[in-house]
């Protein structure tokens, strides 16, 4: 992709591409109000008016957001997509009650994995199921994530176009999550990492390494590890031990059968697609 200001006089001003995108950094990126922005060039001998800031950063949003379309797009049409979402601060009117102007807000990302194409949504800062919902349950194909209740919902009737399949770095992290001293979770988290060591072997790309060679490489290594991994989550969900470590946020037979849910998606990702281990 080449910059839209690339090479480009101005938006019909006197202003060349490389000054509109060092304002558009310092608006968006630096997060610098205008007034600041005019300072900042004042203070090194430079004019700038604020309408004319105003009509140049309006002027090339219109060019981003044809570039966040574009991008947008090919991403939801990527056959293989990853989603996550993150917390942010978001400036409002309103004080809280520290005397600050923020509060806490979410954007969510989508990758197209294939297409190696990433964007961000927002939608008032809001984390609401009908974000995500709306953006993806039209889509096809596959959907990684982690066990968030919405991104679940992508596993029902209601989206057949779209197989959602686990995040096995959010899951390792349950696991970690109950400590050191807990034998049955310190023994899954070995044999997931057992899985990215002999994954990490060989990379797609480098040195002539197919997809379909990756294929073949982990229906070699990948059965026995994950066979020992559903031998021990039978092992717990069978002695119906229900203890609470300290670091442990829930007892792990829930882990266990929660595990066993996962474990058949694991068998499809690693014997049947070319899918990486995790997201984020």
């Amino acid at each position: 992709l080449a910059s839209p200001l690339r090479n480009r006089k101005g938006l019909n001003s006197s202003y060349d591409g490389s000054f509109i995108a060092g304002l558009m950094e310092l608006r968006y990126i630096q997060s610098l109000p205008v007034e600041r922005i005019i300072n900042y060039f004042e203070s090194h001998g430079f004019t700038l008016k604020k309408p004319t800031a105003h009509k140049l950063i309006e002027k090339a949003s219109n060019l981003f957001e044809n570039l966040y379309k574009c991008i947008r797009q090919t991403a939801l049409s990527d056959p293989y997509k990853a989603a996550d979402e993150t917390y942010y601060k978001i400036l409002v009117p309103e004080k809280n009650s520290k005397g600050k102007g923020v509060r806490k807000g979410y954007l969510w990302v989508v990758v197209g994995i294939n297409t190696r194409m990433i964007y961000l949504l927002y939608d008032d800062g809001s984390r609401s199921e009908r974000v995500i919902l709306n953006e993806l349950g039209s889509c096809k194909g596959i959907i990684q994530s982690d066990g968030y209740s919405p991104y679940r919902k992508l596993e029902s009737d209601a989206y057949p176009n779209i197989t959602r399949i686990p995040c096995l770095q959010h899951i390792k992290r349950k696991f970690i999550d109950c400590g050191e001293k807990e034998p049955d979770a310190k023994r899954i988290v070995e044999l997931i990492n057992a899985l990215y060591q002999n994954e990490h072997k060989h990379k797609v790309g480098v040195e002539g390494w197919t997809v379909e060679q990756n294929l073949m490489h982990r229906k070699k290594y990948a059965p026995d590890i994950l066979g020992e991994i559903k031998d021990v989550l039978d092992e717990i969900e069978e002695r119906g031990i229900y203890y609470l470590r300290a670091n442990c946020r829930k007892p792990l037979p829930i882990f266990a059968m929660s595990g066993m849910q996962w474990w058949t998606s694991l068998i499809m990702v690693t014997l049947i697609w070319t899918t990486i281990w995790l997201n984020g």
